[in-house]
């Protein structure tokens, strides 16, 4: 799935199968069931991501940052806090949506072993 089209520049296959699994997937169940499945996934994510604004500025200060995090450090504080509260308000109010959007993420971790031992470390191109 990782081959690119030498043309455009896509990951043509990748995209027929994510076309073909999100057909599969709409058609499974109720779409409100599939959005709130993804979306709590989702949110996880995004919480995490801003954790690791303040984390990576905090334990590599020597990395030159092209964009400059406004408010920093309270938005990305209260972002995690914000998502916090969402992710666990919708656990309490919805818990098996919010058990399976967790087995998702956790039904990745094999997949991402599994590619990270085969792919060699690469240095970025971008310097950040």
């Amino acid at each position: 799935m990782a081959w690119v089209n030498p043309k455009y520049h896509t990951p043509g296959v990748c995209i027929w199968v994510m076309s073909g699994w999100a057909c599969l997937l709409v058609l499974s169940g109720k779409y409100d069931d599939l959005f709130n499945l993804v979306i709590f996934a989702s949110w996880i994510l995004y919480g995490m991501t801003a954790a690791a604004v303040v984390v990576l500025r905090y334990k590599r200060p020597e990395l030159t940052r092209p964009y400059k995090t406004v408010g920093y450090p309270v938005v990305p504080v209260l972002f995690v806090v914000g998502a916090s509260i969402l992710l666990v308000k919708t656990a309490i109010d919805r818990p098996i949506d919010s058990a399976k959007g967790i087995g998702l993420i956790v039904a990745g971790l094999p997949f991402y072993f599994y590619w990270r031992k085969r792919a060699p470390l690469r240095p970025s191109p971008h310097r950040y």
